[in-house]
């Protein structure tokens, strides 16, 4: 559920951004065939058995910070869920950078292109500075969603539930572009008048909601953003980012914290998938740790979850939530008991999250080592 960096979008308002003419929706997406795979590589062909087919995802980035990697293992983790998912990413930056890249992280299944002559990019891209931005598209070889590649595990819920409408996001991608070129604007009622527009078509829209939020932050009307927050929350209540996101503006402005209760009995009575509330939980021990309201409101979606019916990799989550909650209520035993199972349950596994488990498992070793020291 992350949030488009304040540092991201101060930098994109400065250098502004021309999306003018990039690829939208409805239209067909351009063939790959002039692309440099350094890895795998995929076809936007339009294919013959398109009812059985799955959709194919591209994703222009930048080589350097942080969005890349990020990028490489949400698509990772996209694919798996999703078998028979196909996955690229395409960078316009130069070959050295592409290969630094590549060092640094596990592509897996997901094809890696190097475009260093810009004969793609400008089509897909065109000035757009909104890097990574991804492409979904169908069998058939049209594009049916393009956003910012933050948006697009929502995006692709959507499809595999028969609920991405092309018409929508076609009517969506002209004004979502248009108001991408306003955060350096200083119209402030063009901004507003346009976000409400996009939302009225799209309620909860991310794209439009992100930018908005950043601009009222930005101009230090942080109570607007969190109205604006609320009024999409009652318009859909049961949408799980939108909870995430009063989350992180309540943790970064103590003067609204007194508003968190009332979204978060809200989001406990309407959002009832367990990786969200589980990930709420989880996100209250960590962003609230001295929050005596965000303790009681994790402990009370931990008591609501059960790990029946759970796989291995998600009852291990739940197992390492309740493990931090042992921890918040001083109960270092229980704490490193359940840290303990939640590493049982991810087996053996590689990777960074095995890494982290084991990491949480010795500190709370450590936490009960000094108790029984006395100290």
């Amino acid at each position: 559920m992350k949030i488009r960096t304040l540092g991201a979008l101060l930098l994109l308002a400065a250098a502004g951004t021309s999306p003018l003419f990039a690829l939208r929706p409805g239209e067909n997406a351009l063939e790959l065939n002039k692309i440099n795979w350094l890895r795998g590589g995929i076809s936007l062909a339009p294919e013959p058995d398109s009812a059985a087919a799955s959709p194919r995802i591209v994703v222009f980035v930048l080589t350097r910070g942080t969005t890349a990697p990020e990028t490489f293992a949400m698509l990772r983790n996209l694919s798996s869920r999703h078998p028979g998912l196909r996955t690229a990413v395409i960078t316009p930056d130069p070959a050295a950078d592409a290969e630094a890249l590549l060092r640094r992280i596990n592509p897996g299944s997901v094809a890696f292109g190097l475009d260093s002559e810009r004969a793609i990019t400008p089509q897909y891209m065109a000035g757009s500075l909104f890097y990574p931005t991804a492409f979904l598209i169908a069998s058939d070889g049209r594009i049916i969603w393009r956003g910012e590649a933050v948006d697009l595990p929502e995006a692709l819920q959507s499809y595999f539930a028969g609920k991405l409408d092309l018409k929508l996001q076609t009517r969506l991608s002209p004004l979502l572009e248009e108001l991408q070129t306003l955060i350096r604007d200083s119209n402030d009622i063009k901004m507003r008048r346009l976000t409400d527009e996009i939302l009225e078509l799209d309620p909860a829209n991310p794209a439009a909601l992100r930018i908005r939020i950043f601009t009222l932050e930005n101009t230090g009307r942080q109570t607007d953003a969190w109205q604006l927050l609320t009024r999409e929350i009652s318009r859909s209540p049961q949408v799980p980012r939108l909870y995430f996101t009063a989350l992180d503006l309540a943790t970064r402005y103590p003067v609204l914290r007194p508003e968190l209760p009332a979204v978060l009995k809200q989001f406990a009575s309407k959002v009832t998938a367990f990786d969200s509330r589980n990930l709420m939980a989880w996100s209250l021990l960590n962003a609230l740790p001295g929050d005596g309201t965000a303790l009681t409101a994790a402990a009370e979606l931990c008591r609501g979850l059960s790990d029946a019916g759970l796989s291995a990799p998600e009852a291990a989550s739940l197992h390492a939530t309740r493990a931090l909650l042992a921890y918040r209520l001083g109960r270092p035993d229980q704490a490193l008991a359940e840290q303990q199972q939640a590493i049982r349950l991810l087996g053996n596994r590689s990777g960074t999250e095995l890494a982290a488990f084991r990491e949480r498992e010795a500190f709370y070793r450590t936490v009960l080592e000094l108790r029984d020291r006395g100290l």
